[in-house]
């Protein structure tokens, strides 16, 4: 617990230093600071879960990542409106660290000729459940914030055990949602010339997460 109030005490001091003189923001920083120790507690209460998860997992015998082409199978083969190209993926097995991930890509050009994409990344940190807990720091701290280039904000998209983080840039018009799934996997959907996150939310709800939050 001590160790993640001082992570968010350190949150605190690096968002103060930012906001510069800018009298909201820093107003904003000083609120996140009295929130600390709910959002401690909060974030123990997650780790231990997961802590949980992985125990049980052992007891199954499921302690590797799963193949890169498994995980394929959870990424959407196609989106409308775009060309998808070949999914990448990977297997890193070595003392201390084990994951796999797996990523596609979609295509399409715009009235102007110019090409935008959306990029789709699943990573299962089974064997890695230190590199899981730092990933889903974000996901359970209930963090906002906006200015004036957008946003970026924890989400609920109503699957359980699948809490996120949404990050919308007006200038680059770009949407890119980060899910902890089952505390276990880290999906990313990022997507270019959009008006809001929207559609990438209907990516990550056409998705098997729920199958995956259950592994």
């Amino acid at each position: 617990m001590k160790l993640l109030f001082s992570l968010i005490i350190g949150l605190f001091a690096l968002i103060l230093v930012s906001c510069g003189e800018k009298a909201k923001e820093i107003k904003d920083a000083v609120e996140l600071a009295q929130k600390a120790p709910e959002m401690a507690k909060n974030m123990q209460s997650a780790q231990d879960i997961s802590k949980v998860r992985w125990e049980e997992r052992k007891k199954k015998g499921d302690t590797l990542s799963l193949p890169f082409k498994k995980l394929e199978e959870f990424i959407p083969a196609s989106i409308i409106g775009y060309k998808s190209e070949d999914p990448a993926g990977q297997n890193m097995n070595m003392q201390g660290l084990s994951y796999s991930e797996s990523s596609r890509k979609y295509v399409k050009e715009n009235a102007g000729g110019v090409a935008e994409d959306i990029e789709i990344k699943l990573v299962d940190y089974n064997a890695t459940q230190d590199l899981f807990s730092a990933a889903f720091f974000w996901m359970s701290t209930n963090f906002s914030r906006e200015d004036g280039n957008g946003y970026e904000r924890t989400i609920d998209i109503g699957v359980k055990e699948v809490p996120g983080f949404e990050k919308y840039t007006k200038s680059s018009k770009t949407a890119e949602l980060t899910f902890a799934v089952g505390y276990r996997f880290i999906l990313t959907i990022r997507a270019e010339n959009q008006a809001n996150t929207d559609f990438t939310k209907s990516i990550a709800r056409s998705m098997k997460l729920a199958d995956l939050a259950k592994m």
